[in-house]
């Protein structure tokens, strides 16, 4: 699925996050097709996939593995989702860093956009999901917290009037 071209520094684990154009469209490209195939949570094609995308740590592709995925997640049909977000709970429980930091930088958002809690059946496998990150401390609570205030968010104090020109 992958070229094996260096790219980066291997076992950097805190490069930003590289802008879409920075990214190896071929390999963006060649995850992307394998995940389309990802239409079921079958655990041999997770396992596989996990695989594929934990070698290519040293090859310095995490984030383009991490942004096919997250397109996926982003352009799937909601019955299509769920094993993806199978396969990246997989993906960072098994390899941990660097993928752990880079899907913390996206998950407020693909939680709050893209788990669908209104569906009955998803809801309680994304709800099962979500407390075993939390309970395994697999994400930093403030990735959670960030994803509360996207879903919630706090309504911003109106700035106090200015005070009434004093008369003379």
């Amino acid at each position: 699925f992958f070229r094996s071209c260096p790219k980066g520094l291997p076992g950097d684990q805190r490069m930003p996050r590289p802008s879409e154009s920075e990214l190896d469209e071929d390999i963006v490209h060649d995850f992307y097709d394998a995940l389309l195939d990802l239409q079921t949570a079958e655990k041999w094609r997770i396992e596989s996939l996990t695989t594929i995308v934990g070698e290519q740590i040293d090859n310095g592709f995490v984030h383009e593995a991490v942004y096919a995925m997250e397109q996926r997640i982003q352009n799937a049909e909601p019955q299509h989702k769920l094993p993806v977000w199978y396969l990246l709970d997989s993906i960072v429980k098994t390899h941990g860093d660097p993928f752990k930091t880079a899907f913390g930088e996206v998950l407020p958002e693909l939680i709050v956009k893209h788990m669908d809690f209104e569906n009955p059946k998803l809801s309680e496998r994304y709800t099962e999901l979500i407390t075993v990150w939390n309970d395994r401390n697999l994400f930093p609570p403030s990735v959670f917290a960030q994803a509360e205030e996207l879903a919630n968010p706090t309504p911003k104090p109106k700035p106090a009037p200015a005070p009434a020109p004093k008369s003379p």
